[in-house]
C-alpha cells in the first residue's frame, strides 16, 4: 500500500530542476491490501496522523513514518480532507548513499510497490530487460552530486545508469539531497561533484584511481575512471516531472 500525502504539509524547502518550488506529494508504504480513503481531521499533526495510520493498518510503523515525514516538514497541522492511498506504483532507483541513510530503501521493501531493483538482474538479458523497464517506471529515485542556488543539478556517472533516467523516461523523478550538496553556482557545483563527491565514491568502489590517494580530482583518464558522464540539468522540460527534496542535514557524498 503506498501513501501520497496531501499538499499542505508544513513548509519544507523543495526544489524543482530549473527553479524553486513547493511540492505536495510524498510516497511511503504500508500493509493495506487495497486502496483506502483516509480522512485527515482539521488541525492534525504528523505525529497524530502517523499514529492513526498505524492503528488502522495503513502503515507498518508510525515511528518510521514520522522519520520519513521530516522530508516534508515537522509537526505543524496538515491540510484536512479525504485522500486516496494508491498502491502498485512501479519504482526504480539509482545508486545512492543518501537513499539508504534516509531509510527510503527500507520503506520500499515493506510492500505495495512494483520494485525495479537492478541488483536482482543476474544475466545480461535480465539486465537489459531491467534497464528497459526503468525507462517506463512511475517513479525513479536518486540523489544528486550538487545543486546550485538557482536550481541546476550536477551529476557525474560512469555508465549513465542514473542520469539516463533523470534526463528521459520515468514519469516522475524524485531527487533527495542533503544540504551539503548545495553550491553557489554552476562552477562551484562542478567542483563539488569532482572533488567532494567523486573521490569518496571511488574509495567506496575501490577503483584505485588517483583521487583515492590524493583525496581530490586529478582529471584522470584512467581505464577505471567513473567520471565519464558530466550532466547538468538546468531546466525541467516536462513541468513537474523532476522534484528535489532538500533535507536539512548532511547526507551522502
Amino acid at each position: 500500500m503506498s501513501i501520497l500525502l496531501p499538499t499542505g504539509l508544513p513548509a519544507a524547502t523543495l526544489l524543482r530542476a530549473g527553479g524553486w518550488a513547493l511540492l505536495g506529494g510524498w510516497y511511503g508504504s504500508g500493509p493495506l491490501a487495497r486502496d483506502t480513503a483516509f480522512i485527515v481531521p482539521d488541525g492534525s499533526s504528523v505525529a497524530s496522523i502517523a499514529a492513526k495510520l498505524e492503528k488502522e493498518g495503513a502503515i507498518a510503523s508510525a515511528r518510521r513514518f514520522r522519520l520519513r515525514a521530516r522530508l516534508l516538514g515537522g509537526g505543524a497541522p496538515i491540510k484536512a480532507g479525504e485522500f486516496l492511498l494508491p498502491r502498485g506504483a512501479s519504482v526504480g532507483w539509482g545508486g545512492s548513499q543518501t537513499l539508504g541513510q534516509l531509510g527510503l530503501m527500507e520503506a520500499l521493501q515493506e510492500g505495495g510497490y512494483q520494485l525495479l531493483d537492478r541488483g536482482t538482474a543476474k544475466t545480461r538479458e535480465e539486465r537489459q530487460a531491467m534497464k528497459a523497464r526503468l525507462f517506463t517506471c512511475d517513479v525513479f529515485l536518486m540523489s544528486t552530486n550538487a545543486i546550485t542556488l538557482d536550481g541546476q543539478l550536477i551529476n557525474i556517472d560512469a555508465y549513465g545508469s542514473r542520469v539516463a533516467y533523470l534526463c528521459h523516461g520515468p514519469e516522475q523523478v524524485f531527487v533527495f539531497a542533503g544540504m551539503n550538496k548545495m553550491a553557489a553556482d554552476l562552477d562551484a557545483g562542478i567542483k563539488r561533484a569532482r572533488n567532494l563527491a567523486a573521490p569518496p565514491n571511488n574509495v567506496r568502489l575501490e577503483t584505485g584511481n588517483p583521487c583515492t590517494h590524493t583525496g581530490f580530482c586529478n582529471d584522470c583518464l584512467s581505464s577505471g575512471t567513473i567520471c565519464c558522464q558530466f550532466v547538468v540539468t538546468r531546466y525541467n522540460a516536462t513541468p513537474g516531472r523532476i522534484k528535489v527534496f532538500l533535507v536539512g542535514e548532511e547526507l551522502g557524498y
